[in-house]
Protein backbone atom coordinates (compact mmCIF):
# COMPACT_ATOMS: atom_id res chain seq x y z
CA UNK A 1 0.00 0.00 0.00
CA UNK A 2 2.71 2.77 0.47
CA UNK A 3 4.30 1.91 -2.53
CA UNK A 4 1.13 2.76 -4.63
CA UNK A 5 0.46 5.60 -2.50
CA UNK A 6 4.27 6.88 -2.80
CA UNK A 7 4.00 6.75 -6.42
CA UNK A 8 0.49 8.63 -6.45
CA UNK A 9 1.71 11.67 -4.75
CA UNK A 10 2.84 14.67 -7.00
CA UNK A 11 1.03 17.90 -8.26
CA UNK A 12 -0.08 18.64 -11.44
CA UNK A 13 2.34 20.76 -12.34
CA UNK A 14 5.48 18.40 -11.46
CA UNK A 15 3.93 15.08 -13.11
CA UNK A 16 4.35 16.56 -16.74
CA UNK A 17 8.12 17.20 -15.88
CA UNK A 18 8.35 13.46 -14.55
CA UNK A 19 6.99 11.48 -16.92
CA UNK A 20 7.94 13.35 -20.37
CA UNK A 21 5.09 12.91 -22.78
CA UNK A 22 4.57 9.47 -21.85
CA UNK A 23 0.86 9.84 -20.49
CA UNK A 24 -0.26 13.81 -21.10
CA UNK A 25 -3.87 12.35 -19.20
CA UNK A 26 -2.46 12.09 -15.71
CA UNK A 27 -3.15 15.68 -14.35
CA UNK A 28 -6.60 15.02 -15.45
CA UNK A 29 -6.69 12.26 -13.49
CA UNK A 30 -5.52 13.42 -10.49
CA UNK A 31 -7.86 16.38 -10.49
CA UNK A 32 -10.83 14.18 -11.43
CA UNK A 33 -10.07 11.83 -8.10
CA UNK A 34 -9.48 14.99 -6.06
CA UNK A 35 -13.14 16.68 -7.50
CA UNK A 36 -15.02 13.21 -6.99
CA UNK A 37 -13.73 12.91 -3.08
CA UNK A 38 -13.79 16.07 -2.14
CA UNK A 39 -17.50 17.50 -4.21
CA UNK A 40 -19.58 14.77 -2.44
CA UNK A 41 -17.70 15.08 0.98
CA UNK A 42 -18.49 18.66 0.80
CA UNK A 43 -22.71 18.11 0.11
CA UNK A 44 -22.50 15.66 2.89
CA UNK A 45 -20.98 17.86 4.96
CA UNK A 46 -23.70 20.95 4.00
CA UNK A 47 -26.79 18.51 4.65
CA UNK A 48 -24.90 17.42 8.07
CA UNK A 49 -25.22 21.42 8.72
CA UNK A 50 -28.47 21.74 8.11
CA UNK A 51 -29.96 19.14 9.67
CA UNK A 52 -28.44 20.48 13.14
CA UNK A 53 -30.20 23.87 12.20
CA UNK A 54 -33.32 22.17 11.71
CA UNK A 55 -32.99 19.87 14.80
CA UNK A 56 -32.20 22.98 16.39
CA UNK A 57 -35.43 25.13 15.35
CA UNK A 58 -37.52 22.03 16.49
CA UNK A 59 -36.64 21.85 19.85
CA UNK A 60 -36.59 25.15 20.18
CA UNK A 61 -40.35 25.09 18.95
CA UNK A 62 -40.87 22.56 21.08
CA UNK A 63 -39.80 24.08 24.12
CA UNK A 64 -41.63 27.67 23.61
CA UNK A 65 -45.11 25.05 22.62
CA UNK A 66 -44.43 23.24 26.32
CA UNK A 67 -44.47 26.72 28.09
CA UNK A 68 -47.35 27.76 26.07
CA UNK A 69 -49.49 24.55 27.41
CA UNK A 70 -48.05 25.66 31.21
Amino acid sequence: MALISSKAMACPACVGAVQGSEDDYTAYILIGFIAFTYVPGYFIYRIIKKAKKVEKKLEMAQRSSHLRAD
